[in-house]
């Protein structure tokens, strides 16, 4: 059944049940800690404004689809930060990317942001997932992440992940834009990380896509790296920082460039076409078989510090 919100006050908890298609349109304000539930084969979409409470959330159950076109989801005039959107999954079941209104079977939950969708003043803009570990799928394409503690943060997850940020800005999140934990494939395309305190992307054992003009960019004094990369055991994955066939990715403003540690434990890594202004563009500790070429430096005296690594230097 299909139905729309012009405008609302929610002060306890509000749950789309299995089959409704429900469309918010204009303002909806919630109360202090209430939470917004999408129940399997439920659909929520936003064109408007969903004000949330102090620590209030959104949840989008396995088999549910919560779809934020051109609206925003941010906190109410009263709250410092809600908890953000979280997407449930399956950490053992392979992603389905399309959603069936009314079917309860898909073993993850869905978020689509587009056409300058906005999360602002969450604690994490969305989480991917909780209790069940990683899968669910997240779709976003020009959209905008501002003034979270963290925009996005992907758990463990045993297949390839095909979630994908294109054309989306990550501006002055408190600590990280984005943690990704033993979590693959997730891609980054034409991004701006602006601001953030730390780091851009920390991702502890799980391996990321980022190219086509990705930039990385903090005046924080705090600026640790770009891009963080930690390994605590084998993968036989790949991480990519830029490619020689797309435009070039940059970094400015932190100490580090992209950062690897223990990367011995990964299958490959690939840095090449980016344009590093940082004191150390790229440190790779490990023995990992690395390709870092066809990369600018500004500023540098050594482009690239490594120990017992094989492959190309810049």
């Amino acid at each position: 059944s299909e139905l729309t919100i012009s405008c609302g006050y929610i002060s306890g908890n509000l749950r789309t049940e299995t089959g409704a298609d429900i469309f918010v349109e204009g303002t909806i304000l919630t109360g202090n800690r209430s939470i917004i539930e999408i129940m399997p084969g439920a659909r929520l979409t936003v064109t408007g404004k969903i004000l949330n409470g102090e620590r209030g959330q959104i949840i989008v159950r396995k088999g549910a689809e919560l779809i934020v076109d051109g609206g925003t989801l941010t906190k109410s005039p009263c709250a410092e930060f809600w908890s953000g959107v979280t997407v449930y999954g399956s950490e053992n079941s392979v992603q389905q990317t399309d959603f069936v209104l009314g079917n309860t079977t898909s073993p993850n939950g869905i978020v689509r942001l587009e056409n300058e969708a906005e999360i602002s003043f969450a604690r994490t803009g969305i989480l991917n997932s909780r209790w069940e570990r990683g899968g669910g799928y997240i779709a976003c394409d020009n959209a905008v992440f501002r003034n979270n503690n963290r925009s996005l943060a992907f758990m463990k997850y045993n297949h390839e992940d095909q979630s994908f940020f294109h054309n989306t800005s990550f501006l002055n999140d408190l600590t990280y834009s984005v943690t990704n934990w033993s979590c693959h494939g997730v891609e980054y395309n034409n991004c701006q990380f602006n601001g953030f305190r730390v780091s851009g992307i920390l991702s502890d054992d799980g391996n990321v896509d980022v190219h086509n003009s990705c930039h990385f960019l903090t005046d924080s004094e705090d600026g640790f790296a770009g891009i963080e990369l930690c390994y605590s055991y084998h993968l036989d994955f790949t991480s990519r920082i830029g490619s020689r066939f797309r435009s070039a990715n940059s970094f400015s403003g932190t100490t580090y460039g992209v950062l690897g540690l223990n990367v011995d434990n990964i299958d490959r890594i690939y840095i090449q076409n980016n344009i590093f202004c940082v004191p150390k563009p790229v440190e790779l500790e490990g023995g990992a078989w690395s390709q870092v070429n066809h990369n600018i430096t500004n500023g540098a005296h050594q482009a690239i510090t490594y120990s017992s690594s094989q492959g190309v230097p810049f």
